[in-house]
């Protein structure tokens, strides 16, 4: 064989290798729907997280497999938040009983909290005259309102760009997810998600465990007095599928009508049209830990359905199907 043709079968042959090499180590791939996964993303406790990017905002998405899980509190755990709240009503806990087991299938769930440039995307597309990502009375509401942007869009003190868009209401978080290709999540996904260990079996009082710590979660006792970026106490204060922030910074919305325990999904909860008090989850930056506990359902009060709020944000999910 001539010199050059020999070198140029080498070359070729180093190519491929390298070729193999990197598809092997590489952690990236593309879905069907042209959405990446990143299969070696890690948690805080250096488990591999199975994520994916979500194309039109840029979302970062965590798996959460499916099964069964308790969702509320039981009795003994009611009686320690209850004696660890200064001032709470004797009632302000009810909302977490009867710990009921509910299963879910597969889904994905935004690793942090929808961000001031992510919802930017949403209003540079034209999400706010985009009669399809709204439900009628959310329309309505934007209409009469004559709505183009959350409540404190403008404000310098809340609309820095890696920091959870907060003043949303339900309508406009709905809308959001649903312009993203999302959803939001339920009631009982949100809580899975925040805490259960499907490896122990074990449900959390804290995303982290079950030992409260100030410096995992931005609440009243970390003494910061605003929101926090995205993912801050992501290293520390992450939960067991590796969501980060599931307490504190801003209180969720979710997709579901605050109604009595057993969570039920086909008793009217995830009616998206109707007019009733969505639920809110996880606390914020103006809360004490007592609303910090993943099972913790936030009250309603006159006026949630369209409670707009510098403590009120929310993430996206979708089925995994």
């Amino acid at each position: 064989m001539c010199p050059f043709l020999r070198l140029s079968t080498l070359l070729f042959l180093a190519i491929c290798l390298a070729l193999v090499a990197c598809a092997g180590a590489s952690t990236v791939g593309q879905t069907s729907q042209g959405t990446t996964v990143e299969a070696s993303t890690q948690s805080s406790d250096n488990t591999p997280l199975r994520t994916k990017i979500r194309a039109p905002d840029g979302a970062v998405m965590v798996y959460v497999p499916a099964g069964d899980f308790p969702m509320g509190s039981g009795e003994a755990e009611i009686a320690v938040a209850r004696a660890d709240c200064r001032g709470c009503p004797e009632d302000w806990f009810d909302g977490e009983r009867p710990r009921n087991t509910v299963y879910l299938d597969a889904y994905w769930i935004d690793r942090y909290e929808v961000t001031n440039a992510q919802f930017a995307k949403f209003i540079e597309s034209g999400g706010y005259q985009m009669r399809m990502f709204w439900t009628d009375e959310g329309w309505e509401w934007k209409t009469i309102e004559n709505r183009t942007q959350p409540k404190y869009w403008e404000d310098q003190d809340w609309n820095q760009t890696n920091y959870p868009v907060v003043g949303v209401i339900w309508f406009e978080a709905l809308a959001y997810c649903r312009w993203a290709g999302a959803r939001l999540p339920t009631e009982a996904e949100w809580e899975r998600a925040a805490g259960w260990d499907a490896d122990r079996q074990e449900k959390y009082i804290y995303p982290w465990g079950n030992d409260w710590d100030p410096a995992k979660a931005n609440t009243v006792e970390s003494a910061l007095g605003s929101t926090t970026p995205v993912g801050h106490y992501c290293l520390e204060g992450a939960s067991p599928v590796g969501a980060c922030d599931m307490v504190g910074n801003v209180w969720e919305w979710v997709s579901s009508i605050y109604m009595p325990y057993p969570y039920q999904p086909d008793d009217g909860r995830e009616n998206s049209e109707a007019h009733e008090t969505r639920a809110l989850r996880g606390g914020s930056w103006l809360n004490e830990r007592d609303r910090a506990r993943v099972a913790y359902r936030l009250p309603p009060f006159p006026g949630d359905f369209i409670l707009f709020d510098p403590t009120n944000g929310f993430r996206c999910a979708m089925s995994a199907q």
